[in-house]
């Protein structure tokens, strides 16, 4: 009996490049777009090999696919003649019983396991080899290629895809990284800010009318120097019969120079810049492309119907990238004190989906207010007085500071189901407060 050399020569040949197409397949696809165009900025010798896979996937896949099928297919015809050689009774079960071994790991598992393992070091050489059998197998690819897509655009599908990197597959990147520890905490907050910050829109961010420091017109020069000492800010609105009719906006800086005798009392028409107006509905990245266009710092916030909602700096939408920044005017800004009996005592301003968070309650989500205080005020229907108590959601909310047009402290209790009906006449807590923590210490 003769050995058949040349057909064991032929199996193994196929072997080969059955391992060599399977490989290759996975080394490319492995690679991501991003990755791809990494390899072609930073290896610029392969970048014209590389190009091929990038604008041209489809026609390397189905030459990857004719060459390794032609593979398999040949070898498992040999190994039929070789079987039949050695065990005539039983050739083909042994054939396709071995070549499906061998096909499954010489030329599917290892190739395949190894080339996602060096995908990135791989992919270079392979793709150059794989150039060579594309222009040979050119025109079967190509007919192969045409016809496949013809039957997919009958059907309604597109033959030409492109796997764009979204905002969304980023945003899950940047925690699948914090998760991993490729990044730590702070810069994946600062990326996530940076994702929001498209879809942050002024009213969310600016300060409200009934916190704003502005100043009449007709304000003394002595007057104008007390508050923005007392303020500490650099700009102050400035306003002709009511905060609805804003005039401009001063800078305090033009107090360096004080003005003569006579013209104390006008100090302001003098100084006052014209102001920016901003809608409150409109995206903090358009206000900070405008800011930089006119060069300007702070916009008056105006409403649906053309009134002062409140006033915006260049520092409210910096702040929402980069987290708060502390001067040397700014007081702590402790919104929700845990007490010592497991109360709260919170600021008014304090965020409604930070509360929620944080005492792990849900306030009705068709709301038309966005911090405790603008919640109490529509439960109340006004600005309610000291020892005003709301009882929802679990919880007591009695208004323990206030003035004629906002609410500014509230303290929070935690409600038995027996106390609920009595929460309306809880009397306020005193002035002395016990030691309190700030929630997230």
């Amino acid at each position: 009996m003769d050995i058949p050399y040349p057909e064991l020569a032929g199996i193994l040949v196929c072997l080969v490049l059955s391992g060599f197409f399977s490989g290759t397949e996975t080394a490319l696809t492995s690679l991501s777009y991003i990755k791809v165009d990494q390899l072609i900025a930073n290896r610029p010798a392969w970048g014209r090999v590389l190009n091929h896979w990038k604008h041209n996937h489809t026609g390397i896949l189905t030459t990857i696919l004719i060459g390794n099928n032609v593979a398999n297919i040949t070898a498992s015809a040999l190994a039929t003649d070789v079987a039949a050689i050695f065990f005539s009774s039983n050739s083909i079960p042994i054939a396709v019983g071995a070549m499906t071994f061998l096909l499954l790991f010489t030329g599917e598992i290892t190739p395949k396991t190894v080339a996602r393992a060096y995908a990135e070091r791989l992919a270079l050489p392979l793709m150059t080899l794989i150039l060579v059998f594309h222009y040979l197998l050119f025109p079967v690819s190509w007919l192969i290629t045409v016809t496949v897509g013809g039957l997919v655009r009958i059907s309604g599908g597109r033959t030409k895809t492109h796997d764009r990197v979204t905002e969304a597959d980023l945003e899950f990147i940047v925690n699948l990284s914090k998760r991993e520890g490729t990044i730590d905490a702070d810069k994946q907050s600062m990326l996530n800010a940076i994702f929001e910050f498209g879809a942050t829109v002024t009213r969310e961010i600016m300060m409200p009318r009934t916190e704003m420091v502005a100043l009449p017109v007709d304000t003394p020069y002595e007057k104008v120097l007390e508050v923005a000492l007392n303020s500490g800010f650099s700009r102050i609105p400035i306003y002709e019969e009511s905060q609805d009719k804003i005039l401009g906006i001063f800078h305090t800086k033009d107090l360096i120079i004080p003005p003569d005798e006579e013209h104390r009392e006008n100090f302001l028409s003098s100084y006052i810049r014209p102001p920016l107006f901003v809608p409150e509905s409109k995206k903090i990245s358009e206000v900070l492309k405008i800011f930089q266009r006119d060069q300007q710092h702070m916009a008056i916030v105006v409403d649906e119907f053309g009134g002062t909602a409140g006033i915006v700096t260049m520092e409210d939408i910096i702040e929402e990238l980069l987290g708060d920044i502390r001067d040397e005017f700014d007081v702590s800004d402790e919104r929700l004190l845990a007490m010592p009996d497991r109360s709260f005592m919170a600021d008014a301003r304090v965020d409604i989906e930070d509360l929620e968070h944080l005492l792990h309650i849900a306030f009705p989500e068709e709301r038309d207010y966005e911090s405790l205080g603008g919640y109490l005020i529509e439960e109340a229907g006004d600005v309610p007085a000291v020892g005003w108590s709301h009882a929802a959601m679990g919880y007591a909310f009695q208004v323990v500071e206030a003035d004629a047009n906002r609410i500014i402290k509230v303290h929070i209790t935690r409600l038995d189901s027996s106390a609920q009906g009595d929460a309306a006449d809880d009397d306020p807590p005193t002035d002395a407060e016990p030691k309190a923590t700030a929630v997230g210490e």
